[in-house]
């Protein structure tokens, strides 16, 4: 099996409660955290089939402001920012979807998925086959 390593950073902007990441690849929780700043996520992951990043984002108040940006994410050193933006989906609590998203300003749950292997996934989507 291929294992690769991940790297995640992310930063938050809030008034009084911060936001509560759970990072999962394929299931596994691989960081459980409150946020109050630049974090990066780091962790080695065993590249299946089929594969699921998910950075769940909660612990919003309904009356406060409070962000959490996605500022990259690499999977043994390769920049995905273009992989996301065309292929991640950000579900908030009420099931509305948006394609893209690196600002989660609400509660809800970002996925990323792919195929493995990961390098012919990524040949496959430079190539416009995913």
């Amino acid at each position: 099996m291929e294992t690769l390593r991940f790297n995640i950073k992310l930063d938050t902007d809030y008034q009084s409660t911060a936001p509560v990441v759970t990072v999962m690849f394929n299931g596994e929780t691989q960081f459980d955290h409150q946020i109050t700043d630049q974090t990066e996520v780091q962790f080695r992951g065993e590249i299946q089939e089929r594969n699921s990043l998910v950075i769940d984002r909660q612990n919003k108040p309904d009356n406060e402001k409070q962000d959490l940006f996605i500022i990259s994410i690499s999977v043994d050193r390769i920049d995905l920012r273009n992989l996301i933006w065309s292929r991640s989906i950000f579900t908030h609590l009420d099931g509305r979807q948006v394609v893209g998203e690196t600002w989660l300003g609400l509660n809800g749950t970002w996925q990323l998925q792919f195929n493995g292997p990961f390098w012919k996934h990524m040949m496959d989507w430079v190539n416009g086959d995913v």
